[in-house]
């Protein structure tokens, strides 16, 4: 899989150049229970078949396969100390 590296932003142009030029947008109806349907490209693409992770990033949802999930995680050579003094995130144990 690929990733754009785009991490969100307060810049409204921003987000609609991004938008415009790397999303891939399918208009979909909620049912009556508020649920939507994702698009089989979508699935088929994150190895989606019949469990799925729903992750809270920041300022958007992601879907994964759970098994595809854990194994990137895993593939950090990185600790939590690591990325606090990498990134400036704030542990959630040390808040």
């Amino acid at each position: 899989n690929s990733h754009f590296g785009y991490r969100g932003t307060e810049d409204d142009e921003e987000r609609r150049y991004f938008l415009e030029t790397v999303s891939d947008a399918h208009p979909v109806r909620c049912d009556q229970q508020g649920r939507i349907t994702v698009p089989q490209e979508h699935l088929e693409y994150a190895k989606i078949k019949d469990k799925v992770l729903v992750i809270g990033a920041v300022d958007h949802l992601e879907l994964w396969n759970p098994d595809v999930y854990n194994e990137f995680i895993g593939q950090s050579s990185f600790t939590p100390k690591d990325r606090v003094r990498r990134y400036g995130w704030v542990e959630k144990d040390s808040e």
